[in-house]
């Protein structure tokens, strides 16, 4: 770092073949950086402050497939790997943690579901991957001129006029008020741009137009809604898949796979653990979809995890022990301490998808209720590894330290998580209580382990006097 800077904050996260880097310095000044296969170097500045860094990346870029755009929040990179292919397990080279690094969980996405980013929107390059997905917003007869809304929309985004992108959705709509290949493009989008009043409406009446087709607008519903409209809305989109890729047998390309159903199947899975807990039959049902889950993709870890999440609540602990350790074994690295996994081989390295961080955080709370606190602690410290900012992991690395009677360890980590509760908005009431009451134990359990040492010591120097 050069004399008299300091570190600007960095968010990073990954597809298969780019990485995706912000720097957040507000009315950034005087950038200067330069990009080589190894390397990003770096030197702005603000109105206070001088910033700079120099990173090691973990693997090879390629500079001249990389692009970056200035942002009022920073400056954001889209960095193209050398080798596409599984995630990196770290943005630098060597284990040693950059504490000005954290993981951008915003931009965060599955690695089954990563795609090429060629967008540097500031709002992530989820929106134009929709429009891709969707095929644009389709033009219709009225409008004029002959060019494509999507288009107008595109361009919007990638100037970050956000509102004018929501305005001319509407207006399309307007324009076709029953366009289901409108409504079902303009739904979403509206929806990722804060829009959900409106999105909802037009997914809706997509819905009541074309109830049999096109799964997308149903899981979208079903994401929003809750209890039992959640679960029909869910039960639609997959029925609508399933017949899809029935209808798809033979072809080259399957428009919908094995994976996508069984994410639809989590879904549903997670709305009888939740919302729908107290119906009837919500534990079969819950358990008889992540069987589903299972069943149309072995690979997934959040199928596993889930099925060991149903067995659990219905006590069926050994069976849910089962399904934890399959899901572990999916993803977990034996370096980590994980288990004989069953990733593909490549160059004598296992290539294992890291299911989402929360998703993770998850999988620890299910370990250490089945008492694998080996496993649980190495979930954990990984968790740490990428985020040393959520309070969450830290209270739970201290309460795992509690359990296992490692009484200065829990102390060490849950004033990590007592500091972090003061740095962050942290809204989990019932979890700083739960902070402040193991503290406030660990205190009055070292003060009396004073006094008793104290007794001790004096009974045995009246001993020796005598």
């Amino acid at each position: 770092m050069a004399n008299g800077t300091t570190h600007p904050p960095v968010m990073w996260a990954q597809r298969n073949d780019t990485v995706l880097l912000t720097i957040g310095v507000n009315d950034l000044q005087n950038e200067k950086y330069s990009i080589n296969e190894k390397t990003l170097s770096f030197y702005g500045e603000d109105s206070t402050q001088k910033y700079s860094f120099d990173l090691q990346f973990f693997k090879e870029v390629t500079p001249q497939e990389s692009k970056n755009r200035k942002t009022a929040r920073g400056l954001f990179f889209v960095l193209k790997k050398k080798e596409s292919g599984p995630y990196w397990p770290r943005l630098l080279e060597g284990t040693t943690r950059a504490a000005f690094i954290k993981t951008d969980f915003n931009r965060w996405k599955d690695e089954s579901d990563s795609e090429s980013d060629n967008e540097l929107s500031d709002q992530d390059s989820s929106l134009q991957a929709m429009m891709q997905q969707m095929g644009g917003l389709g033009g219709g007869p009225g409008l004029s001129g002959g060019e494509l809304p999507g288009m107008e929309v595109e361009s919007c985004l990638d100037s970050f006029r956000y509102e004018e992108a929501a305005e001319l959705c509407v207006k399309a709509v307007e324009r076709e008020p029953d366009s289901v290949p409108l409504l079902e493009e303009a739904g979403p989008l509206l929806l990722e741009l804060g829009h959900t009043d409106r999105a909802l409406k037009f997914l809706k009446r997509a819905a009541e137009l074309s109830p049999e087709e096109g799964h997308l607008k149903f899981l979208y519903l079903g994401q929003l809604a809750s209890g039992e409209e959640a679960v029909r809305h869910l039960n639609t989109a997959i029925s609508i898949m399933t017949r899809g890729r029935e209808g798809a047998q033979g072809r080259k390309k399957k428009e919908v796979s094995d994976e996508d159903i069984s994410r639809a199947y989590c879904s549903l899975a997670e709305v009888y653990l939740t919302d729908s807990c107290f119906s009837s039959a919500a534990e079969e049902k819950c358990q008889e979809c992540c069987r589903e889950a299972v069943g149309f993709a072995p690979t997934n870890p959040e199928a596993h995890q889930l099925l060991a999440s149903c067995l659990l609540s219905r006590s069926r602990n050994q069976d849910a022990e089962e399904s934890i350790r399959t899901s572990l074994s999916l993803w977990l690295p034996k370096e980590d301490g994980g288990v004989e996994g069953q990733g593909s081989e490549n160059g004598g390295k296992e290539e294992r998808e890291i299911p989402p961080y929360f998703s993770r955080v998850s999988c620890a709370k299910i370990l250490m209720e089945l008492q694998l606190y080996d496993e649980a602690y190495t979930v954990l410290e990984r968790l740490l590894r990428d985020d040393d900012d959520v309070v969450l992991v830290w209270y739970l690395m201290g309460w795992l330290h509690v359990l296992t009677k490692d009484r200065d360890s829990a102390h060490f980590y849950l004033e990590q998580a007592s500091k972090l509760v003061g740095k962050t908005e942290c809204d989990d009431e019932q979890m700083m209580t739960h902070i402040s009451e193991l503290l406030s134990q660990h205190s009055s359990e070292e003060k009396k382990d004073g006094e008793e040492e104290k007794d001790s010591r004096a009974r045995e120097e009246t001993m020796d006097v005598s």
